[in-house]
Parts: structure tokens; sequence; C-alpha cells
């Protein structure tokens, strides 16, 4: 996704925090240059382990 505004092009944007809920996360965007907003709107594409329990843990870890 390009990082630009999609009305007028200009790099000139800003956005708000990023409100996540469910499997979406959403942040509100504006242009300075033509007073355009809109939302962007992400979605969990995969997930890549970096670490994982070790088989001597994997007996000690709770579930909730």
């Amino acid at each position: 996704m390009k990082n630009d505004c999609p009305c007028c092009g200009s790099e000139n944007i800003s956005g708000d925090s990023v409100e996540i809920l469910d499997s979406e996360a959403r942040q509100s965007v504006g242009c300075a240059d033509c007073a355009s907003e809109w939302v962007d709107v992400y979605t969990l594409s995969r997930r890549e382990v970096i670490a994982a329990p070790t088989l001597d843990h994997v007996g000690s870890i709770q579930r909730i």
C-alpha cells in the first residue's frame, strides 16, 4: 500500500491512532493538501512465530 493520499497523491498526510477490533485494525487518515479524509483498514494476513516454548515448558503453560 502506498503512503499517499488516494485523492490527490500528496504525501502530506497524517493519521490518528490505530484502533483494533476483532480481526481488523483501522486508522482515520487525512490529507493536509486537499482536505480529504479516509480510513485505512488492516487485516491479519499471517502469523510468524519468532519464539516458542521448549517441550520442557509446554506442560506448565496454562490455557485461559
